[in-house]
């Protein structure tokens, strides 16, 4: 019987084997964990591209806009989470590279960057759509918070405005309540930018929300100048009852030198507007609507200036020892009320003006972006 002693030739070789084999299943594990983290990865890319491009646009509504922040916030928390598999997914993937024939490393650098390049455009929507549901929940709060404060400012007005039914049997008690207008009118004058700047922003918000919205937010910020522009009615209509009823309780100087300080806060107004009034469509429109209000409250003056000259007149008459000095007053009041007429006229030539030039420009910008629209 023959021994054959081992060879270590023969040894070595299988060890080599036995190692290789060993390599070759890990490489072909690695393998096809690359390849089914990649078709996973793909599958993932195909649905995100599909849920963003199938999302609602962003609202505007504050409600509608926290209920979309929080589903955002989500779909965030999924993004980072596949960013950090897709992080050791590439790391797998060049790893492999190094391992394997160049004929097979190419095309799987070619699906790694492929997949890098679709999941930076997921990760660059959900970017910009985060930011743009924040700022758009910012503006509509902000502009939320400023109608919740206009009304809370209206309520307080209506309870501290005096009664419509003026006391005329008491001067005293008429100036009182006279005083007491003065003030709550001031004070509306005072916010009358916080309103202009709630109500700009409304329609700001209307111009960028889905069609949807844009009924509701036009009827929060209608309903907000509507009791605005009343508010601003009824103060001036007792001012100018409590006025006339002054004036016709004999109080002449009172109502004179009441006369004359409104003339001069117009004409300071005017002075201060420097006679700007060029702008776009809404600025002009606004200015116009603004001048509409002053041209009333001034007609409603005319009539307050017509009744104390007649009563300067009969005044006058009664050969008073006060007829020059009611006769100066008169003249000052006078002047001043023809320079206010003049800047009112030369103002509503301006902003007749201003609104063609406007419109004029409107119609070539929307004209032009037609024109783009077709063109892309």
């Amino acid at each position: 019987m023959l021994f054959f002693k081992r060879s270590p030739f023969l040894s070595r070789q299988k060890e080599l084997c036995a190692d290789r084999e060993k390599k070759l299943q890990l490489a072909l594990e690695e393998a096809i964990a690359l390849d089914a983290s990649m078709r996973s990865t793909a599958e993932w890319l195909t649905e995100a591209e599909q849920r963003l491009a199938a999302m609602e646009p962003v609202s505007r509504l504050v409600d509608v806009l926290e209920a979309q922040v929080a589903e955002n916030d989500k779909w965030v928390d999924e993004v980072v989470v596949r960013k950090q598999l897709m992080a050791e997914q590439q790391a797998a993937g060049t790893r492999l590279q190094y391992y394997c024939e160049k004929k097979d490393a190419i095309p799987i650098k070619n699906g790694l960057v492929s997949l890098k390049h679709r999941f930076e455009k997921v990760s660059s929507r959900t970017a910009d759509r985060t930011k743009q549901l924040n700022t758009a929940l910012d503006e509509a709060r902000i502009w939320e918070k400023g109608i919740a404060s206009i009304h809370g400012f209206l309520d307080e007005v209506e309870e501290s405005l005096p009664d419509a039914q003026l006391p005329t049997s008491n001067v005293d008690k008429l100036k009182n309540s006279l005083e007491k207008i003065k003030v709550v009118q001031a004070d509306v004058t005072y916010r009358q930018a916080d309103f202009d700047t709630t109500y700009k922003r409304g329609k700001s918000l209307m111009d960028r929300a889905p069609r949807s919205e844009v009924k509701k937010i036009q009827e929060i910020n209608e309903k907000l100048r509507k009791r605005w522009n009343a508010m601003l009615e009824a103060i001036s209509q007792r001012r100018q009852a409590a006025e006339q009823i002054l004036l016709d309780s004999s109080a002449f100087d009172e109502a004179i030198l009441e006369l004359e300080s409104w003339v001069d806060v117009e004409l300071a107004k005017n002075a201060a507007s420097d006679g700007r009034v060029h702008g776009d469509v809404e600025t002009v429109k606004s200015l116009v609507d603004e001048h509409k209000k002053r041209e009333n409250e001034r007609s409603a003056k005319k009539r307050a200036l017509d009744t104390i000259m007649s009563k300067a007149a009969k005044l006058s008459g009664n050969d008073s020892d006060e007829n020059s000095h009611i006769n100066g007053v008169c003249d000052r009041v006078n002047e001043k009320w023809k320079r206010l007429e003049e800047e009112a006229n030369a103002r509503s030539e301006a902003l007749n003006d201003a609104t063609k030039r406007a419109t004029d420009f409107d119609k070539k910008v929307h004209d032009l972006l037609d024109w783009l629209v077709e063109t892309e």
